[in-house]
């Protein structure tokens, strides 16, 4: 059986067994161990810019480092570093190297500094040129250590039944000095240099995602397998078995391989960490774990990673803005193997924010590692509830995490129950300063106490014309405006959905509080209105809504993508240039993002007559978007309330993966203002030209954000009573009073528990 050794978890382990005794019988305190790599950021040291892009990262045989890289008004770049990328120099090389307009595809070097580039014509699509995407042959050419320029002759074969040129990506040189690179069918050629003609071919059923070369051995990765080839023959090897478990390649940055330093030694990063593995053996060694480094950041990827010197590493990352990172990792034998402290966070479901936020979190705290835990996954078939009664069992046991995210949790009845502690004294030094959003905090505040607060949120709004959001005020104005409606306009839309779980979820949301009293029971006329309502609104959508939507509704439900199965925002991202182009005459859904607001002031901008308003008025409600707690039976209080400090902070609030509104008013206004999107959305998009807010929108949209008050009715046990009868109810299954006799039962069957 393989083993795999990984070395940090191996000195913790031998510090928690090992105890020494005296010879008096008494325990000797154990020394913490020692030893474990730490991360440097190096990033300022070499800034590109926002739109410069790096194509490769080498270590020369001599451990200068170099970086391959263009920029959107330079043609080719080149920076060395002689001190492992503390400092970096650029050399000068000519721009007339590549032909004017042309753009680099591919780029990378030898061990001696030599540079090898694809270039080409890039894409033009609307007149805008779309970078690193080619329509023209592929051109190569070889750039010596003084900046003379040799062209390659490289012809590919053609692919069979694609008419386009056939080329080269992702090159790299082996140390034999060959030329490798992926073409477009996926396979991996072998070329030599000094004449241009292809060597091997190296091919899988399932196209070569990602290869490197590690002496003479060519390593492969595929979908399912990592592969092994001899260069010098082009025969293959054995697979790769004992890394199977390692390439789980779904996204781009989820795992690099390259060559190490040490002889066959292979070097790969995913979000677990970095990892060495010499060839022919049989232990693989994890360098860096991955939850206390970058290697897990959710809102960058790991791209590439060298071996700087024996042991030392340099990685290269890339932001979802194309800005890229540098990280230094060395073994440091001072600092503790692994953190002294531990906190657990616990929640329902996966939540890429939390995540991200941890990760920074560890890197300001080396000494506290902190924990995820969600209690659904997709590999079990532990059900919501099931997941709900476990937590619970564990709370009441004392063996509970520490901080709990709150989505989809009964977060009244935690509070009733006392498993959340008050966090008042955290809350109270933020909100006199004027930090947070004031009413949004206030929401969740009992008996003049704290005990959750959401990090994020979002605005469930209406868009549509001035003189039709005058007429809806809540769900009965809402049925009474299609009535009046449908007198003039029988077969217009009114406004579209994807299906009616989506309708159910949205008019849920902020009507279930109006049928739902203070103890849980349920008002039973008003909830046989909210259906009967439902159902009125559902149907006459029906009856006008256009073939291709039906079609796409029913294709929905029957591929198990109904919004039944659902996602924890309760509220859809909007389209309000429907409206204004005149096919719907509202859109429902939520701002979560200034895209959203971008999107809505274009389109105001545009026609003068277009609106938005909150749902109702009266009530001002907003979406919560991770909702947090601290477990009142933990021992680990202050840790828990130095992450929330932190999750509440001006840095915490930046981690930015598209959740909603930060709650934290600095940020909030920072990011609003930050950057201009209309080169990201495009300038004119569905015939309306995209601008930026102007100073009064914002101004007038903040107002709005302040005024908010109520939290949508998140209740996802009652929810999901609710889903299920009324599923049944739209399509005629069932009539409205048997869908109200069922949610009741539902509902008192849940209070009885």
């Amino acid at each position: 059986m393989n083993k795999i050794f990984i070395r940090t978890i191996v000195l913790s382990l031998l510090c928690a067994i090992i105890l020494s005794l005296t010879a008096c019988g008494k325990v000797k305190t154990a020394e913490v161990p020692k030893g474990r790599y730490v991360e440097e950021d190096l990033s300022s040291n070499l800034d590109l810019g926002k739109d410069g892009y790096i194509y490769d990262l080498v270590r020369l045989e001599d451990n200068t480092l170099e970086i391959i890289a263009d920029k959107k008004d330079v043609p080719l770049e080149v920076y060395i570093s002689k001190d492992s990328g503390k400092t970096w120099s650029k050399k000068n090389i000519s721009n007339s190297i590549i032909p004017t307009d042309n753009k680099i595809s591919s780029a990378t070097a030898d061990e001696k500094g030599n540079i090898i580039i694809a270039y080409g014509l890039p894409k033009v699509y609307k007149g805008n040129i779309e970078y690193h995407t080619f329509d023209s042959k592929i051109s190569y050419a070889k750039v010596d250590a003084v900046g003379k320029s040799t062209p390659l002759s490289i012809t590919l074969p053609k692919i069979t039944d694609i008419t386009v040129y056939n080329s080269l990506h992702s090159i790299k040189v082996a140390a034999n000095g060959d030329l490798f690179g992926v073409d477009g069918s996926g396979s991996v050629y072998q070329i030599d240099l000094a004449n241009g003609k292809i060597k091997n071919k190296y091919t899988s059923n399932s196209g070569i995602s990602l290869y490197t070369i590690v002496g003479t051995t060519l390593i492969a990765a595929t979908s399912s397998k990592m592969a092994q080839y001899d260069i010098t023959t082009g025969k293959a090897l054995a697979d790769l078995t004992i890394l199977k478990d390692y390439i789980p390649i779904t996204e781009s940055g989820d795992f690099i391989m390259t060559n190490g330093i040490a002889k066959n030694e292979l070097c790969f990063s995913n979000k677990k960490g970095l990892y060495r593995y010499i060839l022919g053996g049989n232990l693989v060694e994890r360098m860096v774990d991955g939850s206390l480094s970058s290697f897990s950041s959710l809102d960058m990827f790991n791209v590439d990673v060298v071996e700087i010197t024996d042991g030392q590493y340099l990685a290269l990352y890339r932001d979802k803005e194309n800005k890229f990172s540098f990280m230094n990792y060395e073994y440091s034998k001072t600092i503790a193997s692994v953190p002294s402290n531990e906190l657990t966070v616990y929640s329902l479901k996966d939540n890429a924010t939390i995540k991200q936020e941890i990760l920074l979190f560890q890197k300001s705290n080396p000494d506290i590692r902190v924990i995820f835990e969600t209690g659904l996954t997709e590999k079990d078939a532990v059900t919501a509830e099931d997941a709900r009664k476990t937590l619970n069992t564990e709370i009441l046991a004392g063996k509970g995490p520490d901080l709990i995210v709150l989505d989809e949790m009964p977060l009244n009845s935690y509070i009733d129950k006392g498993i959340l502690a008050d966090i008042s004294d955290i809350m109270g030094a933020y909100i006199p300063k004027g930090e947070l959003f004031e009413n949004i905090a206030n929401a969740y505040k009992k008996n003049d106490k704290f005990y959750a607060t959401p990090l994020r949120f979002d605005v469930p709004v209406m868009f549509g014309g001035q003189e039709t959001l005058n007429k809806i005020t809540d769900l009965k104005s809402f049925g009474d405006y299609i009535v009046d409606f449908r007198k003039s306009k029988p077969n217009a839309t009114i406004f579209g959905f994807n299906d009616g779980a989506q309708l159910v979820r949205e008019l849920f949301a902020v009507n279930a509080d109006s049928w739902i009293n203070e103890d849980g029971t349920v008002d039973k006329n008003k909830l046989t209105d909210f259906i009967s309502l439902t159902k009125y609104i559902y149907k006459d959508a029906i009856k006008v809504a256009n073939p291709k939507v039906l079609f796409s509704m029913q294709t929905r439900l029957a591929s198990g993508q109904s919004s039944k199965n659902s996602k924890v925002k309760a509220f859809d991202s909007f389209w309000p240039l429907s409206v204004n182009n005149g096919t719907d005459q509202l859109s429902i859904g939520s701002i979560s993002w200034k895209s959203d607001l971008m999107h809505i002031t274009s389109a105001i901008s545009n026609k003068s007559s277009l609106n938005y308003k909150m749902f109702n008025e009266e009530k001002k409600y907003f979406e919560p978007l991770t909702v947090v707690g601290i477990n009142s039976k933990t021992a680990n209080v202050e840790n828990a309330k130095k992450f929330l400090t932190y999750l509440l902070s001006e840095e915490g609030q930046k981690v930015d993966l598209l959740g909603g509104f930060p709650i934290n008013k600095n940020v909030f206004s920072e990011v609003m203002k930050a950057k201009d999107l209309t080169e990201e959305i495009g300038s004119v998009n569905n015939g309306i030209k995209m601008v930026m807010p102007s100073e009064k929108q914002f101004t007038d949209f903040t107002a709005m954000m302040e005024q908010l008050k109520t939290p949508i009715f998140q209740n996802s046990i009652i929810l999901d009573a609710v889903l299920e009868a009324s599923d049944k109810c739209l399509n005629d299954e069932i009539s409205v009073d048997e869908a109200v006799n069922s949610i009741i039962a539902k509902i008192n069957l849940y209070l009885s528990e």
